[in-house]
């Protein structure tokens, strides 16, 4: 009688003598070492692109800190001009209103050199 472990061992040496008989040695192993040396040069230079790809993101990567840095300073600066700005305004205001001041200073000196040429003329 055959027991289930026995069954197992003797389809276990079948396959294996099956393989073993497939694989013949002498031209197919020259063909099988040319798909293996491409396979690995496939390898290589899948590797060496992700190398390159990394080498790329470390570079952005550092690109970006760099305008992180850069913005940093805009910042800084838009911030000081903001506060300049609110001097700035009231400066102008101040500007603008002594601009009105002005203007009626000019109004009336005319009315007066007006006034001062007419009295000239006509009364002398």
């Amino acid at each position: 009688m055959e027991t289930a472990s026995n069954r197992l061992n003797g389809s276990y040496q079948r396959q294996r003598e099956e393989l073993l008989r497939r694989r013949r040695p002498g031209k197919d192993d020259e063909s099988e070492m040319q798909r293996l040396v491409g396979e690995s040069q496939s390898l290589e230079n899948s590797r060496n692109a992700v190398v390159g790809i990394n080498a790329q993101l470390e570079s952005n990567l550092m690109h970006l800190a760099e305008q992180r840095q850069k913005l940093r300073g805009v910042n800084r600066v838009i911030a000081e001009i903001g506060n300049s700005l609110g001097v700035t305004q009231a400066t102008m205001r101040i500007i603008e209103r002594r601009d009105v001041t002005d203007g009626y200073l000019v109004g009336a000196g005319m009315v007066f050199t007006i006034i001062v040429i007419y009295v000239v003329w006509f009364v002398y």
